[in-house]
């Protein structure tokens, strides 16, 4: 049987390579699942690491650890949606990081799940989440997820933005 897949975003690739006690807990947690990542994640930590100079062994971990992911297109579908979502959300008062919306536009167009450990995905319509954040607020689908894997939903319609 084959692994549900599921987008991993910038902060859970970050845990897992600090080996922290949280990115222990989601690595576990992955290993059910076929693992994707978006672009915006490899551009965010390799910012952060040329940033804060760093040395070979650095980078060697680094690429470790993004090499456990398959990488999804960033597509012009990608950039719509997540221009949509972005103004959506600062129409809404709560303006969100572009680089999340680019995160929450790519699971939605390859109807993925997203783990993260970051509240602002919560508010993104039709985004299934998987986190260990308490509280986090998800549907009731999402919630038991510990004892059943998710099935992907189906790619969201681009015909509703589009224009």
């Amino acid at each position: 049987m084959s692994q549900p897949p599921i987008l991993v975003d910038t902060n859970i690739v970050s845990y897992i390579y600090e080996a922290s006690e949280l990115g222990l807990r989601y690595d576990l947690l992955l290993e059910r699942y076929s693992r994707f990542g978006s672009p915006v994640t490899l551009a965010e930590l390799h910012y952060g690491a040329y940033w804060r100079n760093w040395g070979a062994n650095r980078w060697r971990r680094l690429n470790e650890v993004l090499g456990q992911l398959q990488w999804l297109p960033l597509t012009v579908e990608v950039a719509r949606l997540a221009s949509h979502l972005a103004a959506k959300r600062r129409h809404g008062g709560s303006p969100v990081k572009w680089a999340d919306t680019y995160v929450a536009a790519t699971a939605l167009i390859n109807g993925l799940p997203l783990m993260t450990h970051d509240r602002d995905f919560a508010d993104f319509e039709g985004l299934e989440v998987v986190t260990e954040l308490p509280d986090f607020r998800i549907s009731e689908e999402i919630a038991d997820f510990y004892c059943r894997p998710i099935a992907p939903s189906r790619p969201l319609s681009t015909a509703s933005w589009s224009n």
